[in-house]
């Protein structure tokens, strides 16, 4: 007899990538159990928590604890010649989230989805450090400063 695979893919957004938590927090409940998750900027960050081992418990305490006043966290306000925004408190974040986790120490399968800014097409990101993955996701050219990622 087989099993029915259940992948999720989470989107963008600040505001949904919080119900994205609410989401996994109701399919938990129901006892739905989720194969591989996909996830593009926020929706990244959130499907690599989860699949990383980061309780969905953990992940609303967390957003809970944000003073949303300040939600910038995740930023450094400058405007540069390049950019408006530094980015060294999302490595902060991403690596305090992360540490130095990669795709294969994920307890479901994850993929993650970027942008190629010159050649303007999708990169599906499945190997490799997921601070750097999601950080690559998260990137916005001339918002948050240009990160590389060599694949």
């Amino acid at each position: 007899m087989w099993r029915k695979k259940i992948g999720l893919v989470l989107c963008g957004g600040a505001a949904r990538a919080i119900s994205h938590i609410g989401v996994l927090e109701v399919l938990e409940d129901l006892v739905v159990e989720i194969s591989a998750v996909t996830g593009t900027s926020m929706g990244a960050i959130i499907g690599a928590s989860y699949c990383s081992g980061i309780s969905v418990k953990e992940m609303k305490d967390y957003v809970n604890s944000l003073d949303w006043k300040s939600f910038l966290l995740f930023s450094d306000i400058t405007i540069t010649k390049m950019d408006i925004v530094n980015g060294k408190n999302v490595e902060k974040v991403l690596y305090d989230f992360f540490g130095d986790k990669t795709f294969n120490s994920c307890n479901k399968k994850f993929r993650c989805v970027a942008v190629d800014i010159v050649s303007r097409k999708k990169v599906v990101i499945d190997s490799g450090k997921l601070k750097d993955a999601v950080r690559a996701s998260i990137s916005i050219p001339g918002f948050f400063s240009l990160f590389v990622l060599m694949i």
